[in-house]
């Protein structure tokens, strides 16, 4: 038994060394493995889904002090794909992201919020059509995905587009876009 708990001695500590080098680390947003994807609804439409084919970002992630990470993302405005060409460009045009203008949308966190082991509430500054205002994430963190140390995140939350001065269409299309991020990042 003796050699045993030997084993698992050395073993806890060999983890025990490893963790302080992975507790804080900088990270860079695979793009071939990120989807930035909307979802909003519309009356007596189905619901429009769309994604963000242009965007770059960065983490710093602290998992031991989860409060000490940081996001970014950019995101090309006029990267926007529904799979329909014809309304791509009315929602490029200046009644709703107008990104002749504005031609990209940014997000900086402000504040990291544990909730559980793999979950976390990400706050920051969202700014679009030249307007900044808060926005929520509720992050979940996949420290497995395994490759080359890479670690995958899924994040969602709700903004509301009027918030940002986006009113074409109200009432008959939701105020409310959904937005996902599910991304895998790389160790840089």
């Amino acid at each position: 038994m003796r050699p045993m708990l030997r084993t698992l001695a050395v073993l806890v500590a060999a983890l025990t060394t490893v963790t302080p080098a992975l507790a804080q680390a900088t990270f860079r947003i695979d793009p071939a493995r990120t989807r930035i994807a909307f979802v909003i609804d519309a009356i007596g439409f189905p619901q429009t889904r769309g994604e963000f084919r242009q965007f770059m970002g960065r983490l710093l992630v602290d998992f031991d002090r989860p409060q000490r990470s940081r996001v970014t993302f950019e995101v090309s405005a006029a990267s926007l794909d529904t799979k329909s060409p014809g309304l791509d460009d009315y929602i490029r045009s200046s009644a709703f992201l107008n990104v002749g203008q504005y031609p990209n949308i940014s997000f900086s966190s402000v504040a990291v919020e544990k909730l559980d082991e793999q979950t976390v509430r990400v706050a920051g500054d969202l700014t679009m059509l030249g307007v900044t205002r808060p926005a929520l994430f509720t992050v979940v963190v996949d420290r497995t995905a395994g490759r080359r140390g890479a670690i995958g995140f899924r994040a969602q939350g709700t903004i509301r587009r009027s918030q940002f001065g986006m009113i074409s269409g109200q009432p008959l299309i939701s105020d409310n876009v959904t937005i996902t991020v599910s991304t895998e990042a790389l160790p840089q």
